[in-house]
């Protein structure tokens, strides 16, 4: 990919601001610090990191799209999205501290984030809970105004808290996401390949901005080569990037890491600028790779690889191409620059030494000679002829709340085997090597009340089982002796719930009804000093229960043992 155009546009944005030195800071209290401050789930804001950067800030050096900073925050008039300038305005700083603090740059895109949420809000008459309800406004982040690509970015996203995520910064922070279960069946929706484009595979066609590429009308005779970039940036600003009339630049194709979604943006006849040589230019096809050289091992996936490898092999079928690393390029490989082991004008080297040509010419000879697909495989998982009987176990240790509470460091967990180990400054513990089976777990931690867990273990999985403490600072005693008194029709159809004080404390109460089968969530009620609620069911002939906790101080008491009753008036 060309480099400086973006950097200069946005260096000429900060002008007259003086960013303050930076020290590094831990990512995972930012998230939750964020998280708590505007409102949008912390895992939401992870995710999105993830996507954008894989929690890299990269020193503060901007990406070639021109995003800034750990969450990517991008400073572009020309696209919506998320702005650098007017997210910093949100949190009082300045555009240059955003680009360079990770924490304000978390702040402030979650900022922008909730910016956004409250205008569709208003518009809707809707409100943002779940991370589910946020799927539109992850989609306005990815930037641009192409349906599908804000779809597929939102895709990504929401997969990553749907599949959990356990990742490490480069300053070796261990960033994770618990998995949850997302209620979007929208996200489900496939595109429908070969709608528009060369390539019966793209799941979008982004057209590029016209003064970006040249207009020609190549034919197979006019093409014998194909380049391969890195884009040193993210998927989705790459292509919006190509598709911005700033960009002077271009690339035919850009490809995802995750799982190999390829874009279109220039059309195989049409010349792209992406090589710094308008020779090669003319006579190849180029191909953006979402990443960055400098981190082979977490871009490089086998999706990205056998993707790549089918792509090339398409080209090759319908344009003639031979498939040898003579006519299968990297861009370092492009004359015109005036020093070895560089490429074109701006003497690029990517795609980078981390970049396995080996991998790459197999999985083509595979596909081309009609063997395997090279499609890869990056889901992790342990291959169907593993014989491995264990599993690993995952968990954060939090206050009062496992979705937002700080995490609480140095607490220790015991499993009902005997294992025992201690939670990182994120509050993560991890088990490797777990037998299969079901495991209680303890947790202690210095002024927090103990409390306990239990999860089923499956071999060759990755577990999760998160705790939340309470303070000691909070009531003694937990509520007990939960009883439904009686009906009352005087107010309607209810019930009095009742259990035994605890001295001093407020209460909270957890209502759930039997649906289907299922015991279900259905509300949460804090009830004050008195230790009974009035409850009016909204169904008949129904069964419910209730848990209630005792709380005051600076924490609470764990929930009492469910109640069960049946309700008919």
């Amino acid at each position: 990919m060309r480099h400086g155009t973006a950097l200069a546009i946005l260096s000429g944005l900060l002008i007259g601001c003086t960013p303050t030195a930076v020290e590094k800071q831990a990512l995972d209290p930012a998230f939750s610090e964020a998280a708590r401050q505007s409102d949008v789930p912390r895992d939401l804001l992870v995710a999105i990191a993830y996507s954008q950067s894989r929690l890299d800030d990269r020193g503060g050096e901007l990406a070639e799209d021109g995003s800034a900073g750990v969450m990517g925050l991008l400073e572009s008039p020309h696209l919506d999205g998320p702005s650098l300038t007017h997210a910093a305005t949100l949190i009082g700083q300045s555009p240059a501290d955003v680009a360079l603090d990770s924490r304000l740059n978390i702040l402030a895109a979650a900022a922008a984030l909730r910016f956004q949420g409250d205008q569709w809000e208003a518009e809707t008459g809707l409100e943002l809970h779940e991370v589910a309800d946020w799927a539109e406004i992850v989609g306005w982040y990815a930037g641009g105004e192409d349906a599908g690509m804000q779809r597929s970015y939102t895709r990504e996203v929401i997969g990553w808290i749907e599949s959990g995520l356990v990742a490490q910064t480069p300053d070796g922070e261990t960033i994770a996401i618990e998995p949850k279960e997302i209620d979007a069946p929208w996200l489900n929706f496939q595109p429908v390949s070969g709608s528009s484009g060369d390539y019966s595979g793209n799941a979008n066609f982004v057209q590029a901005h016209s003064s970006n590429y040249t207009h020609q009308s190549r034919s197979a005779s006019d093409i014998d080569m194909i380049v391969v970039h890195t884009a040193q940036g993210s998927y989705s600003g790459t292509a919006y990037w190509f598709a911005d009339s700033r960009a002077n630049a271009s690339a035919h194709y850009v490809i995802r890491s995750s799982d190999g979604e390829v874009t279109q943006m220039v059309y195989e006849e049409d010349k792209a600028w992406h090589g710094g040589h308008g020779t090669t230019n003319s006579r190849s096809v180029g191909i953006e790779l979402e990443g960055y050289i400098e981190s082979p091992s977490t871009y490089y996936t086998d999706a990205m690889y056998g993707s790549l490898a089918t792509l090339i092999v398409d080209i090759s079928r319908r344009q003639g191409v031979a498939l040898d690393r003579n006519h299968i390029i990297g861009h370092n490989e492009v004359p015109g620059c005036a020093y070895t082991g560089g490429g074109g004008a701006s003497c690029h080297t990517d795609p980078g030494s981390g970049f396995d040509w080996d991998k790459l010419m197999s999985k083509v000879n595979g596909i081309s000679g009609g063997g395997s697909s090279g499609s890869g495989d990056s889901s992790g998982g342990a291959s169907s002829g593993s014989t491995t009987a264990t599993g690993t176990l995952y968990g954060f240790v939090r206050e009062n709340s496992i979705y937002s509470g700080n995490g609480i460091s140095g607490a220790t967990v015991t499993t009902s085997t005997g294992l025992s180990t201690t939670t990182n400054a994120n509050g993560l513990y991890t088990f490797e090597g777990l037998d299969a089976g079901y495991l209680t777990l303890s947790v202690t931690a210095s002024g927090y009340r103990t409390a306990s867990g239990e999860e089923e273990v499956l071999a060759n999985h990755t577990n999760w089982e998160s705790i939340a403490l309470s303070s000691t600072g909070g009531p003694s005693g937990t509520p007990e002796n939960l009883s439904p008194s009686g009906w009352d029709t005087v107010y309607g159809p209810s019930v009095t719930l009742d259990w035994n004080g605890v001295s001093g404390a407020a209460y909270e109460v957890k209502i759930y009804f039997y649906n289907g089968g299922n015991w279900e969530y259905y509300y949460a009620y804090n009830t004050g000093s008195s230790p009974e609620k009035m409850f009016w069911p909204s169904v008949n002939d129904t069964y419910y229960a209730f848990s209630v906790r005792a709380k005051g101080g600076d924490g609470s008491s764990e929930w009492s043992d469910k109640n069960y009753f049946y309700f008919d008036n």
